[in-house]
């Protein structure tokens, strides 16, 4: 979340930058992460979880609604004409100013996810909890606009608005979460913030890819690894895979240097970027600490395993 941030700080050196918290920062942060944030002039906004499904609904992603009370908050409290969420997990190499003219023309920026970027969802799979043919479903029974092909699937790493895409969805929001919480137990239904964004940018014309020419899921493990030359000219970098291995790494060397993160330019975090996620090609210091990284997560995961049978055993002999 800090280097999310700071490399956002980096590229926009007088765009308002905040950081929303069900949580005071201060009490929920370690104190470097504060200063740092303090010192990069982010706003702090201590903000209620209100959106909430019912607990034990979903088993992963429980506060990923969050998003809605932000935009409510972004819409009721402050001044400015557009809002840029993005993922903790992303990564800033341009200036917000990119964004700007498409932003104004399509009121809302979605980034649509291609087959070399994820899965090739059809129309039955289901994307964190939710197909594509259902979220069509959905937006016909609540808002009578029927699409008889499922548009491309917009992920959650990014919204781009304007104030007034934001007031109408929030006019439209109340159904939709009436509907998503009547319906919490369908197996096919909605369960992130990912589906409701979907159906309401459907049920308003929003063009699909309109985030992709700035934002782009890369997968840098093992298995999955999507990375191409051309992604070093992305705005923006959403790494889900290095949360614990290079994002870990980048603020550890950061913080061992002393140094102000002001002393840094763009160039030079860019570069400093690209060596510790491993885009557009992972060096061999990378590669042999991603393979320790990795021996000892399944290391592990396989000791973790035998004390979850051995603690059972015991613990049923003990306690029938």
């Amino acid at each position: 979340m800090a280097l999310c941030l700071l490399t956002a700080r980096t590229h926009n050196p007088s765009t308002p930058l905040l950081l929303f918290c069900n949580r005071v920062v201060e009490d929920a942060a370690p104190g470097e992460i504060v200063d740092a944030l303090r010192k990069a002039n982010v706003q702090f906004v201590t903000l209620p979880l209100t959106y909430r499904l019912l607990q034990g609904s979903v088993s992963r992603w429980g506060n990923v609604f969050y998003v809605l009370d932000i935009v409510r908050y972004f819409v009721d409290c402050l001044p400015y004409d557009a809002i840029v969420l993005t993922d903790a997990d992303c990564l800033w190499r341009k200036s917000v100013a990119v964004l700007e003219p498409a932003l104004r023309a399509e009121r809302c920026l979605l980034y649509s996810l291609r087959p070399e970027d994820q899965k090739n969802y059809g129309g039955d799979v289901l994307i964190n909890g939710m197909s594509r043919r259902s979220m069509v479903a959905v937006l016909e029974g609540v808002f009578g606009k029927r699409i008889d092909i499922p548009p491309p699937h917009n992920g959650g790493e990014v919204f781009a608005a304007t104030r007034a895409y934001c007031h109408k969805v929030l006019d439209q929001l109340d159904p939709l979460w009436r509907y998503a919480c009547e319906h919490v137990s369908d197996a096919d239904g909605i369960k992130t913030e990912e589906h409701l964004l979907n159906i309401l940018a459907w049920a308003n014309g929003v063009r699909s890819e309109g985030a992709n020419p700035f934002i782009r899921r890369l997968w840098t493990n093992f298995e999955d690894r999507n990375v191409r030359a051309s992604d070093v000219d992305l705005a923006i970098w959403h790494v889900p895979a290095e949360k614990k291995f290079g994002f870990r790494r980048m603020w550890e060397s950061y913080a061992a240097s002393g140094k102000p993160w002001s002393d840094r330019g763009p160039e030079a975090v860019n570069a400093e970027a690209g060596r510790w996620m491993g885009i557009p090609v992972r060096n061999a210091r990378k590669l042999g600490q991603d393979l320790l990284a990795k021996v000892h997560e399944k290391a592990t995961e396989r000791l973790r395993a035998l004390a979850r049978i051995d603690g059972g055993v015991g613990s049923a002999a003990r306690d029938p």
